[in-house]
């Protein structure tokens, strides 16, 4: 029977970073990004009320915006 060979420690899972800003791109809505950045939709309203000296009205983002991404 051959030896095992057990790792002294788990080998660690690098996690991307989370985004601080996120630039609007063509297409885009709130509701993409929170699905994009979170992934879950239905937290569009986060980004919003972080945002909403830039935003005047949820509905309408534009191209080259550049948003904060909250996390707590």
């Amino acid at each position: 029977m051959p030896p095992v060979i057990v790792p002294s420690e788990m080998p660690k899972v690098e996690t991307p970073p989370r985004p601080k800003t996120y630039k609007v791109k063509k297409g885009d809505c709130l509701w993409k990004i929170a699905g994009k950045v979170y992934g879950n939709p239905f937290k569009w309203g986060r980004i919003y009320r972080a945002n909403k000296a830039k935003i005047k009205n949820p509905n309408r983002i534009y191209p080259g915006q550049v948003l904060a991404i909250p996390w707590d």
